[in-house]
């Protein structure tokens, strides 16, 4: 293996421009003598040549692996760059040559301790870890590079500066910089190799080179961005402004919670309150009195020398919250929660978190709780959803944003985030309301190809790879839909006039139940199909929430929240006893976490609580082999038997569907699509509005089966395409006569 390290430097991106000119690249590589060289090239008109020349030939070396931080963005500036190195760029993920460090680093930290946000330090305190090139380089090599990293007049936000000069004209000091970017990543590669020594450290470093190709795969998604409706956007904007008059939000106002704002107004004396009214045209008593001036008011106040006073927004009184909240608790006879003790509040204060708004807000006679969770829904739409569409630098609606991913998390899954230099969004956590704001670009339509019920699927896989055998992995190869088929036993057991009529019918066995209950599905009558719906809205969150090893308490809170399904204790424990003996593999599924998966090195102790015994914690290797370590029981068997597998799954296939929509190569149906987002096992992507839309989704749709299914090679895996205008997570498939796919509308 030939090691290069491997850095780009870039004009700074921006809205419209995630992926910007090139100025440089660096390279460093060990000689024969074990010292390495570094060098550099620049996008100069005498050296451009030469630099794609050599990143060429680099990637057709077979030998030849790059590592770098953060590499996704330099190989897809490359390829923006030259899209004639698209398919050599592809292949060289695909055959595991590219390398990033902060990945690696990661999934050392999982196979390690498992922990990504926090590190133990001596004294028992903890330190929050970080996953940048600065923090590898002062951990592995003893460098401080804080001063490079952070002024805002280094050379890593001003190298537009030297755009169009040769590399060796550069300032030392800005060569200094950009050298040290390609050669400390090799150094770190070098040590973090070294730093494996176990078998589970080992395996999972070696997933690495697959986690880089996803993370290509999404920073190519969040190149290419998704449109906005600016006309969507201004009717939502009207629509909260009006959700958040203080008419609609009486009970809050009058609590004291919610202080309403005021417009700017005269100021209280006589002689300018009687200028104002003469202005305006109306009593001095009015005008005394008169709160809300519009502007056209304001404006002939102001311009008839009339003295304002400043306008005032409408602002929430915390402490009138938190005292609301505490008298509701003493009134239920519970324990308000408190926040962490802090200096300033040593025991803590009233929590009024979402947690806390969840358990009691529904229980508040006077329905003060109820409307203000309604107004903290609506306020994330103004603080957070509606700002995120707009350029950060002009402050208005952008053309389209450009959401962020984490390529790792815990389980193996990703996460999104919203970015502060362009217009940005958190994809994976989009609210419903704001959905219809992000639509296809002229002349495109979005395709939503989501897995379907992939997370039981990969549950059935699990059952087979430890057990040789799964009666939900069966079910689903048989085409039966796993949560009806689980909602039919419910239904029988719960619900006492189903029961009589199977009983009555003779029906006996699971499938026989499950047959007269699918019926109801097709029924005329809408109190039986209602029936049908009302089950098997109950069955998901059983089906998919005892998995992973909740309790009955734990359900109860998982089925309202995720599923808004309302059940007691006594009902979440005879559900949970259905499930198990419906599907009673399961057992031998916790019996395995239990027995085989426990985590013969960490040992959980509750620092906080003098009192607390030492509790086991749990550690599993996934079917790619990244070990994750120091998990409690519920997040190893969720993990093991159903995020991890679908997480690794459905990142191959977003790597396949990528390439196949990108390399022309591949002479793929789905090239010349566009994938713009990924929602853990949906695929969001922008397809030509032409006679060939049926083909290439269905297409799309095909390679990402085909990318699942070296992971679940057992049990059917389906994966669905629906065609629409603006993103709808209720669109469905749409055929014509001929069978050819539709874009679907949403009913008025």
């Amino acid at each position: 293996m030939i090691l290069v390290g491997f850095d780009l430097e870039t004009h700074l991106f921006k809205t419209g421009s995630v992926l910007p000119r090139i100025v440089c690249a660096t390279f460093a590589m060990r000689d024969e003598r074990g010292e390495i060289d570094t060098w550099g090239r620049s996008r100069s008109p005498s050296e451009k040549i030469l630099l794609s020349d050599e990143i060429e030939n680099m990637l057709d070396t077979q030998d030849v692996h790059f590592v770098g931080a953060n590499i996704a963005y330099d190989f897809a500036c490359v390829r923006n760059e030259w899209p004639n190195l698209t398919t050599k760029i592809f292949q060289a993920y695909e055959d595991g040559r590219i390398h990033d460090v902060l990945i690696r680093e990661k999934l050392l930290v999982l196979s390690t301790t498992g922990d990504l946000e926090y590190m133990r330090v001596p004294g028992g305190g903890k330190q929050r870890l970080r996953f940048d090139l600065q923090a590898l380089t002062g951990k592995y090599l003893g460098i401080d590079t804080s001063a490079e990293k952070n002024d805002d007049d280094s050379w890593r936000l001003n190298f537009d500066r030297l755009d169009g000069l040769l590399f060796d004209e550069y300032p030392e000091d800005a060569k200094t910089y950009a050298l040290g970017d390609a050669g400390h990543p090799l150094e770190i590669w070098e040590v973090q190799e070294t730093a494996a020594q176990t078998r589970e450290q080992r395996s999972t470093l070696d997933t690495g080179t697959f986690r880089a190709y996803a993370a290509f795969s999404l920073q190519l998604m969040t190149a290419r961005g998704i449109a906005i409706d600016p006309e969507e956007k201004g009717l939502l904007e009207l629509r909260v402004a009006d959700e958040l008059v203080p008419e609609k939000l009486r009970k809050l106002v009058g609590a004291g919670i919610l202080v309403p704002g005021q417009t700017a107004r005269p100021a209280k004396r006589r002689a300018n309150i009687e200028l104002a009214a003469k202005t305006l045209g109306i009593s001095v008593d009015a005008a005394a009195e008169k709160l809300d001036y519009t502007d056209a008011q304001v404006a002939a106040l102001t311009a008839a020398g009339v003295t304002l006073t400043a306008p005032k927004a409408q602002k929430k009184s915390t402490t009138t919250l938190k005292a609301h909240v505490e008298k509701l608790c003493a009134s239920l006879g519970i324990k308000p929660k408190m926040t962490d003790a802090s200096n300033k509040n040593p025991e803590g204060q009233i929590s009024c978190d979402a947690d806390v708004m969840d358990r009691i807000a529904e229980k508040d006679p006077s329905g003060v709780l109820q409307e203000y969770v309604h107004y903290q829904s609506v306020q994330k739409l103004v603080s957070t959803e509606l700002p995120r569409m707009n350029d950060p630098e002009t402050g208005l609606t952008a053309e389209c944003v450009h959401p962020n991913y984490d390529v790792l998390k815990e389980t193996g899954r990703t996460s999104s985030f919203a970015g502060d230099k362009y217009a940005s969004a958190n994809i994976q956590n989009v609210d419903p309301r704001a959905r219809a704001c992000y639509v296809a670009r002229p002349g495109h339509v979005l395709a939503s190809i989501d897995f379907s019920a992939i997370e039981l699927v990969s549950a059935s896989q699990t059952q087979i790879d430890l057990f040789g055998h799964s009666t939900l992995g069966q079910i689903i190869n048989e085409g039966i839909d796993p949560h009806a088929y689980l909602a039919s036993q419910l239904a029988y057991y719960l619900h006492a006039d189903f029961r009589a009529s199977c009983d009555e019918a003779g029906l006996r066995t699971p499938r026989e139940i499950f047959e007269a209950f699918s019926e109801c599905k097709k029924s005329k009558n809408d109190e039986v199909v209602a029936f049908f719906k009302h089950w098997r809205k109950f069955a998901k969150p059983t089906g998919l929430g005892y998995p992973g090893g909740l309790g009955a308490e734990t359900f109860i809170t998982y089925a309202r929240t995720t599923y808004g399904v309302e059940v007691s204790l006594e009902t979440a424990k005879q559900l949970k006893e259905i499930w198990l003996a419906t599907f009673p593999e399961f057992q031998e599924g916790f019996a395995f976490i239990t027995r085989d998966c426990v985590d013969p090195d960490i040992v959980y102790i509750d620092e906080d609580d003098e009192t607390a015994q030492p509790q086991p914690t749990y550690m599993y290797t996934t079917p790619l082999g990244m070990t994750r370590r120091g998990c409690f029981f519920c997040a190893a068997a969720n993990g093991r038997f159903m995020q991890s597998p679908t997480a690794e799954g459905a990142l191959n296939a977003v790597n396949k569907v990528t390439r196949a929509c990108y390399d022309p190569s591949l002479n793929s149906p789905a090239y010349g699509a566009f994938p713009v987002a990924f929602i853990h096992d949906e695929v969001l992507v922008e397809i030509p509005e032409n006679e060939k839309k049926h083909d290439r989704a269905f297409a799309i749709a095909d390679v990402m089966v085909n990318g699942m299914r070296p992971i679940m090679r057992d049990v059917t895996v389906k994966a669905n395409p629906a065609l629409m205008r603006r993103w709808n997570k209720d669109a469905e498939g749409v055929f014509d006569a001929d069978g050819k796919l539709q874009i679907w509308e949403p009913k008025q």
